[in-house]
């Protein structure tokens, strides 16, 4: 991956956990700030993982078990809950940064 493409896929995780941060928020507002820190904890574990799967060559097992372990890991059925839906927000608006890259004229091995 060169330079440009990198910083394009950082810059769209980026812009995706931004863009999907609001919505834990707000399922996170009524519990527990402790279990609030968990949860955003496990939200930018999530983001690194999301940044660590796009560096690497080939896909990689331990990014998927990562993302398991962090989503599911919890025994509170509130904060896996909330990261379920914060991962699947988080995957359409990265779905919705690569449509306006392809339309931008930015290609996938450029």
């Amino acid at each position: 991956m060169t330079d440009s493409s990198r910083q394009l896929v950082q810059k769209g995780i980026d812009q995706a956990y931004k863009a999907a941060l609001p919505l834990l928020h707000a399922r996170l507002d009524l519990l527990p700030e402790e279990v609030q820190n968990l949860a955003l904890q496990s939200a930018e574990g999530l983001r690194l993982c999301l940044l660590g799967q796009a560096e690497a060559v080939v896909p990689n097992a331990e990014f998927q078990d990562s993302l398991i372990r962090l989503i599911f890991g919890h025994g509170d059925p509130r904060i896996v809950g909330a990261l379920r839906d914060f991962l699947e927000t988080l995957n359409i608006y990265l779905r919705e940064v690569r449509t306006s890259l392809v339309s931008e004229g930015h290609r996938k091995d450029s």
